[in-house]
């Protein structure tokens, strides 16, 4: 075996390991190669736009049954995660890795879950009072209803692997994790690390209530209301994740993600709920 110099190189001649972080990928040059592969398949493989197959159940049921089966084999490995990091950073005085002292007063109550309960069903009742096409009818032209809808979902998720994703692989070179042991910096990673982890598993966290509540509310109450309350949530979830990313440094407080995850939540439970809503009124016809 070639024995390694005192400079780092070995006696094969070859140099060094250069220890500096490889350049991190252009996000637009991505972006363009995404849009370009989408493009390919759907003129390949699409059928006439506007046009949805005749037997729509038998079309999806394949793709229904894998998507069930990625689920249920993947369900619970984000959350195990997230709590492992968050056990690991906590310092034994209480505070954080951030630096930040143990909190010094007692933490506020929690809020009254059916008190905010009922906030959704009031907003989502309006929603489909207000808003909502006649109980137990779709629209007649129900791929240009969905549509709009359909591309912020698309959109964001694409926007959520060029950012947040790659934000991770980003932060973790940076830091080194790619010429170090992984043990101690699973155990206690950087907060740049951290936060960066933490912002991309929180996306996917949401996305399910987001992609659900979006379509569904979009195909039985009203596709271009839907279409603007899933860009809302998009543009709150994009400023949550930058915002978080950029805190290292500062304690919850004072990031203060609050501001995006309230209207955020509100927006897709109130979708959720004007589709129930809207369901029980087809039921109840």
């Amino acid at each position: 075996m070639a024995t390694k110099r005192p400079d780092g190189g070995t006696d094969s001649g070859g140099p060094a390991p250069s220890s500096a972080s490889p350049p991190p990928p252009n996000a637009w040059a991505i972006f363009v190669a995404y849009l370009l592969l989408g493009t390919a398949l759907s003129f390949a493989f699409g059928r006439e736009p506007g046009t949805v197959s005749p037997d729509i159940i038998r079309e999806i049921y394949p793709t229904v049954l894998v998507d069930a089966y990625s689920l249920r084999v993947t369900s619970g490995s984000t959350s195990s995660s997230v709590v492992r990091l968050v056990m690991a950073t906590k310092r034994p005085d209480g505070g954080t890795d951030s630096g930040g002292p143990a909190p010094s007063s007692a933490p506020p109550p929690p809020p009254n879950t059916w008190a905010i309960f009922v906030t959704y069903l009031l907003l989502g009742t309006a929603l489909s009072f207000a808003f909502g096409r006649e109980p137990g009818t779709v629209s007649p032209d129900i791929v240009r209803e969905i549509c709009p809808t359909v591309l912020v979902v698309c959109l964001f998720i694409t926007s959520y692997s060029l950012s947040d994703v790659m934000a991770v692989g980003i932060a973790k070179a940076r830091h080194g994790f790619m010429t170090k042991p992984y043990g101690s910096l699973q155990s206690h990673p950087p907060e740049e690390v951290y936060f960066a982890m933490r912002a991309q598993s929180n996306q996917v966290e949401q996305m399910p209530g987001f992609i659900v509540a979006s379509l569904s509310f979009s195909l039985f109450v009203n596709g271009k209301v839907g279409a603007v309350l899933a860009l809302l949530w998009a543009v709150l979830r994009r400023l949550y994740a930058s915002c978080f990313r950029a805190s290292v440094g500062k304690t919850l407080n004072q990031i203060g993600l609050s501001r995006f995850t309230i209207p955020a939540y509100f927006i897709v439970n109130s979708m959720l709920m004007g589709t129930a809503v809207q369901c029980v009124r087809s039921l109840s016809k």
